[in-house]
C-alpha cells in the first residue's frame, strides 16, 4: 500500500485493511453500493479531505471540465488553464479570506474563464465565417457571460466591503463615523 492511501486508511474508525480492500471499496461506492459506501463513512466520517479527494469539490470538478473544454486535447494546454485558475484564485484569496469569500471566489473564476472561453470560441467562428444569426448568437453569449461574471465580482466586492470595520470617533460633542475601504 502506498503511503497515500496507508495515511488515508489509518485515520478514523474500523480500519480498512489494505490498499486491495481500500480500492475495492471505492470502485464499489462509485458504482452505488451502499455498504462500501457506508464502510467508507464509518472509516472517513466527515474528514473533508477525503471527500474532496474523491470529487467532492465541485469548483474543482467544474473547472477542471472547463479547462477540459478550453484546451481539447492539448494536455499542455490544459494544465496551463488549471495553473491560471490556481493562481487567479490565491490573488483574489490573499492571506486570509472567509468561507463565503472562498464560495465567491471560485464562482468569480469559474466566470472569468467562462468569458474568457466564449471570447475566444467567438473570435476563432468569426475567422471562419459566420451568418448573421450565428453572430448574434455568439454576442449574446458573450455578454450574458460578461453579466454573470461581473455579478459575481460585484458580491464578491461588496462582501468584502460589509466585512471592514467602521471606526468611531467622538470629538468633543461631535460624532464622526469613519469607514475604511
Amino acid at each position: 500500500m502506498d503511503s497515500e492511501n496507508k495515511a488515508l486508511a489509518e485515520t478514523g474508525s474500523g480500519r480498512i485493511e489494505g490498499a486491495e480492500e481500500f480500492r475495492s471499496l471505492l470502485v464499489g461506492a462509485q458504482q452505488g453500493d451502499q455498504k462500501a459506501l457506508a464502510r467508507l463513512k464509518a472509516q472517513f466520517g466527515d474528514h473533508p479531505a477525503f471527500w474532496t479527494r474523491f470529487g467532492g469539490d465541485v469548483a474543482r470538478r467544474a473547472e477542471d471540465a472547463l479547462a477540459d473544454r478550453m484546451a481539447g486535447d492539448a494536455l499542455l494546454t490544459r494544465e496551463a488553464v488549471r495553473v491560471q485558475m490556481a493562481q487567479m484564485r490565491a490573488q483574489l484569496a490573499g492571506p486570509i479570506s472567509t468561507p463565503l469569500e472562498q464560495l465567491l471566489i471560485d464562482r468569480v473564476v469559474l466566470c472569468a474563464f467562462q468569458l474568457l472561453h466564449a471570447e475566444t470560441s467567438y473570435a476563432e467562428r468569426l475567422e471562419e465565417g459566420m451568418s448573421e444569426q450565428e453572430v448574434r448568437y455568439f454576442e449574446r453569449r458573450v455578454d450574458g457571460m460578461n453579466k454573470r461574471y461581473l455579478a459575481a465580482v460585484r458580491a464578491l466586492a461588496t462582501v468584502r466591503k460589509l466585512q471592514l470595520p467602521t471606526v468611531q470617533v467622538n470629538v468633543a460633542e461631535k460624532q464622526i463615523n469613519i469607514a475604511q475601504g
